[in-house]
């Protein structure tokens, strides 16, 4: 057992909650460009977390949001977890990322996982 110690910056808190707002955001503006209207979002399912999971006509599709300062560290297990239990899964991640996600799920040998890919605006003068 070791300890482990989080140094608290301002900074970081700032960062943390911006890329936290732009999930909701992101989820947010999915659920209503797409139209989802029968879903729970956040479902924990074993050690995983689904962001979104919508049941149309006995079918159950899972959403897994990928922000612009995620990683693929955790993806791998949310995708195995997320078959277990759904019909179809799909990521969701900003254009910037659709090149190396395409070629993790190749390399990973999925080959049915859909993507979403976004593009976001960003307002000028913006402070963290």
């Amino acid at each position: 057992m070791f300890n482990l110690k989080i140094k608290k910056s301002k900074y970081f808190l700032r960062y943390f909650n911006n890329l936290f707002m732009r999930h909701l955001e992101v989820r947010e503006a999915f659920i209503k460009e797409q139209n989802i209207s029968n879903y729970t979002y956040e479902l924990k399912y074993g050690s995983v977390r689904a962001d979104i999971v919508e049941k149309r006509n006995k079918i159950i599709i899972t959403y897994e949001i990928k922000a612009e300062g995620d990683s693929f560290f955790r993806l791998k297990k949310q995708l195995d977890n997320y078959s277990d239990f759904s019909n179809r899964i799909f990521i969701i991640i900003p254009k910037s990322k659709f090149n190396s996600t395409l070629k993790w799920l190749k390399k990973n040998n999925y080959k049915n996982i859909g993507i979403y890919a976004y593009f976001q605006i960003e307002p000028k003068n913006q402070l963290l």
